[in-house]
């Protein structure tokens, strides 16, 4: 196979992982997620594109080849085809809307998400049945669209939840689904805690577990951030009461900014949460590389490849050869010089943001990027004797141009677009700045500018000056160097 026909076929899998058929293949397991198939953590918080949503679908696809998770019942309540159910559930809230409400809200919907496990264990006519009935809590199968419809219907007023719903196939909810009329059967007079308990006795009685798995929470609220609180916060206030069931898990997976702006003021009995919710997962630059290594070899023809040019792919992926296959696939530098960094150490640089966070997301989107330009170049210009490596450093800077650009789009204009105006006024300015060169640019309230800025990582501070990380600086043609010269730092 030629170097052209080899570099097209080489696939590393989708970026997003709810799009990668092949991710139980080459999944890494890391501490985050050996962190939860323990039961450690409950609610797992991590930056866009650092693999929350990789853990829970290893979870989902590889669960016959956990042994921690033998007895374990896993309930997703997510959907990952369309807009994302929550999104499109709550946008008919009108606000404001009572935070007590919502909690109960969900509660409501994570009875009908358990119920049909709960009842192939305890059958029809039980005194928990009767109680679920009598309070008019249960609703029959629903997708989960329907449940989170009912749930919401359940507790708020006609004049909290407005007009129709539709669901991502198109079919329509109206008030017909709701069971009772909120304002005249008020959920306080509702023993949730009698509920939860049964549930948690009865799965306890079969020696197993129940987790409800709840994912794109992240992408629920776009440009609402009010009702984005308010839902989330009440969401974790009803983890909180269930939190301490040993039979029923709530496992969250939500990204860390949103998760510290949900709880960072007037969140009562934070640390009830906080002692269940892990660190943000962080990727080291060993594991990013062993995940570029894991889904190269993945590729039969480029594990026969190797064997051509003299190496046994099942030794060349231990440490003392991943040079090689690094040298196989990029030059050693991509700009040679005593002072350039080996072409790994240069793509982590330019995927890292100012907060030091390199993705899973963007190392792979970068890679392939390279790969179809190169493979662009070779169509259209043949391929040099020259060219003993498959990816050229041109088709790499190329790459990083196209994830700069995806990255401020998709993430820094998509989550802060109140930051937008201010972002665009870096545009062809050089990298590093200091307080005087902010002022002039931001103008006033620049403190708390900047102070978000670097909150989301545009911006990485340093001891005296701030500097745009090579992540966002293609996007914005922004070039190396100092907005100001050394007299102005040092006064």
């Amino acid at each position: 196979m030629s170097k052209l026909d080899l570099l097209h076929n080489i696939n590393l899998g989708n970026s997003v992982a709810e799009y990668d058929k092949y991710l139980e293949e080459y999944f890494v397991t890391t501490p985050a997620f050996l962190d939860v198939i323990s039961g450690r953590y409950d609610i797992v918080r991590g930056t866009k594109g650092s693999g929350k949503s990789a853990i829970l679908l290893n979870l989902l696809k590889g669960k016959n080849n956990i042994n921690e998770l033998d007895d374990t019942i896993l309930i997703p309540a997510t959907d990952y085809q369309g807009d994302p159910i929550f999104k499109n559930a709550f946008a008919n809230i009108n606000l404001p809307v009572n935070e007590d409400k919502l909690i109960d809200s969900w509660k409501i919907f994570l009875i009908n998400v358990i119920w049909p496990q709960i009842y192939e264990v305890v059958g029809n006519k039980t005194d928990i049945e009767k109680y679920l009935i009598s309070h008019k809590l249960i609703i029959s199968p629903l997708n989960l669209f329907g449940k989170i419809r009912f749930s919401l219907s359940r507790v708020l007023s006609p004049k909290e939840l407005k007009g129709t719903f539709k669901d991502p196939t198109g079919f329509e909810y109206s008030g017909e689904v709701v069971l009772a009329d909120p304002e005249s059967e008020p959920t306080n007079g509702v023993n949730f805690n009698y509920i939860f308990r049964t549930f948690n006795d009865s799965i306890s009685k079969t020696g197993k577990q129940i987790w409800v798995l709840m994912d794109r929470l992240d992408d629920a609220f776009p440009d609402n951030p009010q009702l984005e609180s308010i839902a989330l916060k009440s969401l974790l206030y009803a983890y909180k009461d269930i939190a301490g069931l040993s039979n029923i898990k709530i496992k969250i997976f939500l990204r860390d900014d949103i998760y510290d702006r949900v709880t960072g003021s007037g969140f009562r009995s934070l640390t009830h949460v906080n002692s269940n919710a892990m660190p943000p997962i962080s990727w080291s630059d060993e594991k990013l590389l062993n995940l570029l290594i894991d889904r190269l070899l993945f590729n039969k023809n480029f594990k026969e490849y190797l064997i051509t040019q003299g190496y046994d792919p099942k030794t060349i992926s231990t440490n003392d050869d991943r040079e090689i296959l690094l040298l196989i696939l990029f030059r050693d530098q991509v700009d040679v010089g005593p002072k350039s960094p080996k072409t790994f150490r240069w793509i982590i640089n330019h995927i890292r943001d100012g907060n030091g966070i390199a993705t899973p997301r963007d190392l792979i989107a970068l890679v392939d990027s390279a790969r179809q330009k190169q493979v662009e170049d070779w169509t259209l210009n043949g391929v040099s004797a020259e060219d003993n490596f498959l990816i050229a450093p041109s088709a790499l800077k190329h790459a990083w141009g196209i994830v700069s650009a995806d990255k401020l789009k998709t993430q820094l204009y998509a989550e802060y677009s109140h930051l937008k105006p201010q972002i665009s006024k870096f545009k062809g300015s050089k990298a590093e700045h200091n307080i005087d060169t902010l002022k002039q640019l931001l103008g006033d309230g620049w403190k708390d500018i900047v102070e978000e800025l670097v909150f989301t990582g545009f911006l990485e501070q340093l001891s005296s000056t701030w500097k745009i990380p090579f992540l966002y600086r293609e996007a914005l043609g922004i070039s190396q160097g100092k907005a100001f010269n050394n007299e102005e730092e040092s006064q």
